[in-house]
């Protein structure tokens, strides 16, 4: 029997979760899980009625009003089966950073942003992109391997209104993250938890590369710092932290003397 043209890809995406659950837990950790399920779906919808949970979904909401754009959650069941990518096994899923305190800490920044590069690593729907587009930056570059999300972000970069756009060169780039070269140019790098350890380990392992072939000022707004043991083992000092949210890392490689 030939299936939907929708349904197959939401199949595939369904049994490459599975597949990236054994990889990760193991048979009897996916067992667990799946039994678990139902109950942590109950306990979300739960939340969703929480006073914090409503101030968050209205300001999420109220973002994408006043911008004209959408940035909410993916929505497409079958997207994870759309990835080339052998990194796809690494992805932590799509989920827009939170409004109002990467505002904050862009603003909060001690640089002079006309000489730095912003690049978002995992930009999904260019939300951040659009939050650093307020801010003189000198370019600002969204690497994200999804199609669809890229696709999504370049839509919303064109048609963005009431943008207090202060830098107009912003570039959404559709690749895998593990591939991208970095600029040589100082730079702030963003991450929103985009994927997992494996491929954490390797993203730093090329940063501190470029760093030591071109030593300048680097900083990195990390939201959701699951993997922040892995900056706290290299030359990156804490610069702010806001609560558990995020932490903002500033490398401490000196540039070179003229």
């Amino acid at each position: 029997m030939q299936l939907h043209p929708t349904v197959q890809p939401v199949l595939n995406t369904l049994q490459r979760k599975l597949q990236k659950s054994l990889w990760q837990r193991g048979l009897w950790g996916t067992a667990e899980r799946c039994l678990a399920k139902p109950f942590g779906t109950a306990r979300h919808y739960v939340q969703r009625l929480t006073p914090t949970y409503r101030r968050a979904a209205a300001s999420e909401r109220a973002f994408d009003e006043r911008y004209g754009v959408e940035t909410v959650k993916q929505h497409d069941l079958g997207w994870l089966a759309k990835i080339d990518s052998p990194n796809w096994q690494f992805d932590a899923g799509y989920c827009p950073a939170p409004t109002e305190p990467v505002a904050e800490l862009l603003a909060g920044l001690p640089i002079a942003y006309k000489d730095f590069v912003f690049v978002d690593v995992g930009s999904g729907k260019g939300r951040v992109l659009l939050l650093a587009a307020e801010h003189p930056f000198k370019r600002i570059i969204g690497v994200e391997y999804s199609e669809r999300l890229h696709s999504v972000a370049v839509t919303n970069l064109t048609t963005a209104k009431r943008l207090n756009r202060l830098c107009g060169n912003v570039l959404s780039v559709c690749q895998d993250a593990a591939e991208f070269v970095l600029p040589n140019e100082p730079l702030v790098l963003f991450f929103h938890h985009p994927f997992g350890e494996a491929v954490f380990a390797r993203i730093i392992a090329r940063v501190m590369a470029s760093l030591k072939a071109s030593p300048r000022p680097l900083f990195v707004i990390y939201f959701d710092p699951k993997c922040d043991h892995l900056f706290d083992a290299h030359v990156f000092r804490r610069h702010v932290r806001r609560r558990d949210e995020a932490v903002v890392y500033q490398a401490m490689v000196q540039p070179a003397r003229a």
